[in-house]
């Protein structure tokens, strides 16, 4: 773990660039420098935006299954991964900019945000000094003010809840 956090701090950007990708290239090699290291095979375990697409998502009973739609069998879903969920002041999600299905929105996100929403409001209640999380919708460079103003106008992976 130590070799890894080194490695992260020497090197981690969201680019590939001389056999490195952000903090995961760098685990490629540990099946093969550590014992006991597997790559997991359960397609329950690392579900998440940029792959999520492939599968159909149902509950039964408390529980979430994936069918793969490809396949036809299911599986449960053992973790998801979520990346760049982002709560704004103005009550707004961001879930980022891959295509998610409303299953996957109504039985993955909304659970995990109302959690956080949650875990806000203690927060907020017990703490006076807690500072929230949420950020505003601003941004910076052209880049970030036409990929915001897309999102603000069609609503495009935003999630309003109450």
């Amino acid at each position: 773990m130590n070799k890894w956090r080194l490695q992260c701090l020497d090197w981690c950007y969201a680019r590939y660039e001389d056999g490195k990708f952000g903090d995961q290239k760098y685990l490629d090699v540990w099946p093969e420098n550590y014992e006991g290291v597997h790559v997991l095979n359960n397609l329950g375990g690392g579900v998440a935006p940029w792959n999520i697409q492939q599968y159909k998502i149902f509950k039964k009973e408390d529980t979430l299954y994936l069918t793969k739609l490809s396949k036809q069998e299911s599986v449960k879903l053992v973790f998801f991964h979520f990346q760049y969920v982002k709560l704004h002041s103005s009550g707004i999600i961001d879930i980022g900019w891959h295509y998610i299905k409303k299953s996957a929105v109504k039985l993955i996100y909304e659970p995990y945000i109302n959690k956080i929403l949650q875990a806000e409001e203690m927060l907020t209640s017990r703490f006076s000094e807690y500072k929230t999380g949420y950020s505003k919708f601003a941004s910076n460079g052209v880049k970030e003010k036409l990929k915001s103003g897309f999102k603000k106008l069609t609503f495009y992976n935003l999630i309003n809840l109450p």
